[in-house]
């Protein structure tokens, strides 16, 4: 389904609101939720229709935000596991960036000026850490603390294993 301008711009208006409420408005700020796999196995009713819906965008949104209320809540300040998933509001807006130019830079013929800005980024994080960039110091960015603690395990034990 192609979405004219207007049609896109309202669509994006009405799921930031509806994210901005889940993030700032809502009445649950406890780290973690007290809702038993009993009681969230009665409040999810997934039926998939024979035919389409007229269901609204809101309509969808509202059961997405009300299914995220269940489980931790990453942005409390008492949430103390092991990996923090989220809470970052600013990588909220690289995501946006990122998920609308939908590139593909896991090799430099598809998107040359972003994996240039990665190359880059990586270059300074070396610098700021005093790393030689001479020496050959290097790295990747990943999508989070999961993805760089694998990279990180499989470096060292490709580096104390060689093959």
């Amino acid at each position: 389904m192609e979405l004219t301008r207007t049609e896109f711009e309202q669509m994006l208006e009405t799921t930031c609101q509806s994210v901005l409420q889940y993030l700032f408005d809502r009445k649950s700020s406890l780290h973690q939720s007290r809702i038993t796999s009993k009681e969230q196995q009665g409040n999810s009713e997934l039926t998939i229709p024979k035919q389409p819906t007229n269901q609204s965008l809101q309509e969808l949104l509202d059961g997405i935000m009300a299914a995220a209320e269940s489980g931790t809540n990453p942005r409390h300040p008492g949430y103390m596991q092991y990996m923090p998933t989220g809470g970052l509001l600013h990588s909220v807006l690289s995501d946006i960036v990122s998920k609308c130019l939908n590139k593909y830079t896991g090799f430099y013929f598809a998107a040359p000026g972003l994996v240039d800005l990665e190359c880059n980024v990586i270059r300074w994080l070396c610098a700021i850490f005093g790393m030689d960039l001479d020496s050959g110091a290097f790295g990747i960015l990943t999508s989070g603390g999961t993805a760089s603690n694998l990279s990180a395990v499989l470096m060292a034990r490709n580096k104390l294993l060689q093959p």
